[in-house]
């Protein structure tokens, strides 16, 4: 998972960083998910990635594109680059398709709430 948390970095623009959206957005809400999952119950490997994940394709909704769509996708290609463990990419791809409540896509399992 630490390889995932450094991998991730790169793909926070400059603009990313200096918004509210930027890596150290992620780390704070990979570090809450953590803590939650930790009490509640889920697969700790999707939520952690999830979270970290979550914000990834925010520039790109500057261009129009919805971040979660477009970042669920950006995680499929990120996760498979690092060798994420392949049972679990299809989970954090979800999450992250599913965290614009805005979308109307509605979580299902314990790690997309």
């Amino acid at each position: 998972m630490n390889n995932l948390v450094e991998a991730v970095k790169p793909y926070f623009s400059e603009s990313s960083v200096k918004g509210s959206h930027g890596y150290d957005h992620a780390l704070r809400v990979h570090n809450i998910g953590k803590y939650i999952a930790e009490r509640e119950g889920g697969d700790l490997y999707v939520v952690r990635a999830g979270c970290l994940l979550h914000d990834i394709g925010k520039d790109h909704e500057r261009e129009g594109m919805c971040h979660a769509e477009f970042g669920a996708q950006m995680s499929d290609e990120i996760l498979r680059a690092i060798g994420f463990p392949k049972d679990k990419i299809e989970g954090v791809v979800y999450c992250v398709r599913v965290h614009r409540y805005s979308k109307g896509i509605s979580p299902v399992t314990i790690e997309e709430r």
